[in-house]
C-alpha cells in the first residue's frame, strides 16, 4: 500500500480581478512536487479545494485540523476585505 505523504507544499497566489463590476480575489496554487497549477475564480474555491484536498486523507478526522481553521479564518476576512492588501493605494 503507498503511503500518504506527511506534508504538503504550495506555492499560493492571489490577484485582484474585475468580476460583474466589482473587485474579487482570485488565486492559483501551485504544488511544489510537482508543478501543477490550479486556477481559483474566487477564496471560497480555494477553500473547497484545501478542504477536499487536505480534509478527506486516509486517517483524518472530518473536522478541519487546527492549521487549516487559522487558513480558512485568514481566507475569509481576505474575502471580506479585512485582509493584509486592504488598504488604500
Amino acid at each position: 500500500m503507498i503511503s500518504q505523504p506527511q506534508y504538503a507544499s504550495y506555492l499560493l497566489r492571489f490577484r485582484q480581478v474585475r468580476n460583474d463590476q466589482r473587485i474579487v480575489w482570485a488565486a492559483s496554487v501551485q504544488c511544489i512536487a510537482t508543478g501543477e497549477q490550479r486556477p481559483f475564480a474566487d477564496v471560497e474555491d480555494l477553500v473547497e479545494f484545501l478542504r477536499t484536498e487536505f480534509g478527506g486523507r486516509e486517517g483524518a478526522e472530518d473536522a478541519l485540523q487546527p492549521p487549516q481553521i487559522i487558513l480558512e479564518r485568514g481566507l475569509k476576512a481576505l474575502a471580506q476585505g479585512l485582509g493584509p492588501f486592504s488598504g488604500s493605494s
